[in-house]
């Protein structure tokens, strides 16, 4: 028989030994350095995430992205429901041009500093190559689409919407892609573009970002670059329809009667003149509007985009 003394000595015993069997010590993987920096370097993610799930699955790099790209998406979802009602004002428009057609996109954020972030430019890229692989055609030639329109559409097996979900979890701020627009070539027309950044010209992966961007569709001959040059008009004065083309140019005089009557009347609602884009001056030379210098120097527009970042629309 144990004293009162040895009993207590053995049951403790007995107690840290079934412990032991009962609880597995931590698992400890040493993290393949190399592995490591390629996961860095392929997902972005901070080091010591892409170390803890290189721990979890044993160095397995194709599981321990999947992991990290799952959790990403969920956290940068529960994110984005949070920040859905912060506005966004700023943002960036890509443009992209091939022999085919001109596709422009606008995403907004809620900071200039998040629109110059390296990931944020790399986001607008992706949705700009997407939009304008997946856009359908149309008869006109023109395609206007809306976010949900873009947010369904796939990159990579991943839609849109997860992707910008993705990288507000990863900048914390409200990210959104607001609308697209696509205007394809054929061989009667010439399709020119121009895109306006507030600093430097910006180009990421051959999309052109900028704060506002233009395209324009005109017939052809487009002598000396002219569609080039309507869409620095287009860019500047804010046209928001096309306006009546006449065969015959107004005069100076009929000019100069116009612009009396637009500033007699300016206050009226219902004067849309400055507006239309043929009876606006023309931006690089004010004697003109853009029909009368269209007229003296032959094309003929056929259709137009202008997309600002920001703008107000009128939205609900």
């Amino acid at each position: 028989m144990l004293s009162g003394y040895n009993k207590i000595r053995f049951m403790r015993t007995v107690a840290q030994n079934a412990r032991l069997f009962c609880v597995q010590p931590n698992k400890q993987v040493a993290v393949d350095k190399a592995l490591l920096s390629k996961l860095r370097k392929k997902t972005g993610y901070p080091m010591i995430n892409c170390k803890k799930a290189l721990v979890q699955f044993d160095n397995d790099i194709k599981e321990a992205e999947t992991w990290m790209r799952e959790q990403a998406q969920k956290e940068g979802w529960e994110k984005a429901g949070k920040l859905q009602d912060r506005p966004m004002s700023q943002g960036l428009v890509g443009l992209i041009e091939d022999d085919t057609s001109v596709t422009v996109v606008e995403v907004n954020c809620e900071t200039d500093f998040v629109a110059k972030n390296e990931n944020f430019q790399a986001l607008v890229s992706q949705i700009v190559k997407a939009c304008h692989k997946h856009t359908p055609q149309s008869d006109n030639g023109k395609v206007l689409l809306d976010n949900n329109e873009i947010n369904s559409m796939k990159d990579e097996d991943v839609t849109l919407s997860d992707k910008v979900a993705l990288l507000v979890g990863k900048l914390g701020e409200n990210i959104a892609i607001r609308r697209a627009a696509s205007i394809s070539k054929d061989s009667s027309t010439v399709v020119s573009s121009f895109v306006h950044a507030s600093g430097p010209p910006m180009v990421k992966d051959g999309i052109k970002l900028g704060k506002f961007a233009a395209i324009t569709k005109v017939e052809i001959p487009d002598v000396d670059g002219i569609a080039k040059e309507l869409c620095q008009h287009i860019v500047g004065m804010n046209p928001t329809e096309m306006g009546e083309w006449r065969p015959k140019p107004i005069d100076k005089k009929e000019l100069k009667k116009k612009k009396k009557e637009k500033e007699e009347n300016k206050s009226r609602p219902e004067d849309k003149v400055e507006q239309r884009l043929l009876d606006q001056e023309f931006l690089l030379d004010s004697q003109f509007t853009v029909r009368s210098y269209l007229h003296d120097n032959a094309p003929k527009v056929e259709d137009f985009v202008r997309m600002e970042c920001g703008e107000d629309l009128g939205e609900d």
